[in-house]
């Protein structure tokens, strides 16, 4: 992103500019490793942040469990210790340890890390919004620094447009509490690598472009699962005709039909692909607010049973192609939530 020289002073600049945690802000700048406690959701975005921020990770941390979830390194990249077994010949005092779990459990966790000797140990009160506020504060200035303008649209949303080699990528950036958490969420996987050639934050499942499998301009590009669609947006800037599939309605309406005004190439397709068409049973998340996720809506019942069914029209890709006179499909991106089997069998 920028030269080791300024690194440091382009991060402290960012984070002065943040409303964020003293704590927090001293733990991502510090030089110390960190030792992670915690090996969940919050452990894999504590992850992330370090990747960001350029501080080294040693070690994910747990009290009585070596169970792991989440989209977390393999282990022989970030081992995970129990507490009391770690490494008896490491200094403790050389660590920034950092309570990664639900904040109703750091007095009880602190306690415990202090009794076995950890003198340095950083605790957040409210992860949601420290997660948000990082993400934004990062994500914003490293748009900048390539050239990202932010633009206000009529509705008072907030859009980014950023030119790069191969002409502008435009994307929503701010358009509700939801989107913005889901868009940048992904923004690491999905649009540094295929963007800016930055594989720093690619995670477990980013980037969708690898080796030879490439988008190339004059692509025809179908996106299953295109969700807000951010990837939909990569390949229309790279100069690809796109066809969107999302049965969704929220998100459809809400978000991914206006990521695909910003360009002329992308046309969304309301539906499901499946291995037959016409109505079918789908269940969605339909509490986007509480939850802030909007990426796990599926065929499959009984993968979150407080999910609601609807019903929703699905297609198949051969069906698709012939009624729309598609002669070649160049690149597929499938992201169906556990029905790829079924997304591919109608092909």
């Amino acid at each position: 992103m920028i030269q080791d020289s300024e690194r440091r002073r382009f991060l402290q600049d960012l984070l002065d500019a943040a409303d964020l945690p003293a704590a927090w802000k001293a733990f991502l700048l510090s030089p110390l490793p960190a030792v992670i406690y915690g090996a969940g959701r919050q452990a894999t975005v504590v992850h992330a942040f370090c990747l960001m921020f350029g501080k080294p990770v040693f070690c994910l941390m747990a009290t009585d469990s070596r169970r792991r979830w989440g989209y977390l390194p393999f282990e022989e990249e970030l081992p995970l210790y129990l507490a009391a077994e770690f490494p008896s010949k490491k200094d403790k005092g050389g660590f920034d340890v950092v309570i990664a779990v639900n904040p109703v459990h750091n007095a009880a966790v602190a306690d415990t890390l202090r009794n076995q000797g950890w003198p340095r140990l950083t605790a957040v009160e409210d992860w949601e919004t420290t997660n948000a506020v990082t993400r934004d504060a990062y994500f914003a200035a490293y748009l900048r620094t390539k050239g990202g303008r932010f633009i206000t649209d009529a509705d008072g949303a907030k859009y980014v447009e950023c030119p790069f080699a191969g002409g502008a990528f435009r994307v929503y950036y701010d358009i509700d509490p939801v989107y913005k958490t889901n868009l940048l969420g992904e923004f690491g996987n999905i649009v540094l690598p295929s963007i800016f050639g930055d594989f720093s934050l690619a995670g477990v499942i980013g980037p969708y472009e690898h080796g030879d499998v490439v988008l190339r301009p004059g692509d025809v590009v179908f996106t299953l699962g295109a969700n807000i669609g951010l990837f939909t947006c990569v390949a229309a800037a790279k100069g690809c005709r796109v066809h969107a599939f999302e049965p969704t309605p929220a998100v459809v309406e809400n978000y991914l039909s206006r990521n695909a005004s910003l360009y002329d190439a992308i046309t969304v397709v309301p539906k499901a692909v499946m291995d037959r068409a016409g109505k079918i049973d789908f269940f969605i998340n339909d509490n986007f607010a509480e939850s802030m996720n909007i990426t796990q809506h599926s065929i499959f019942g009984e993968i979150e049973p407080s999910y609601s069914r609807i019903e929703v029209e699905a297609t198949t890709i051969d069906a698709y192609v012939a009624e729309n006179n598609i002669n070649r499909v160049d690149f597929m991106k499938v992201n169906t939530q556990h029905a790829e089997w079924q997304s591919l069998t109608g092909a």
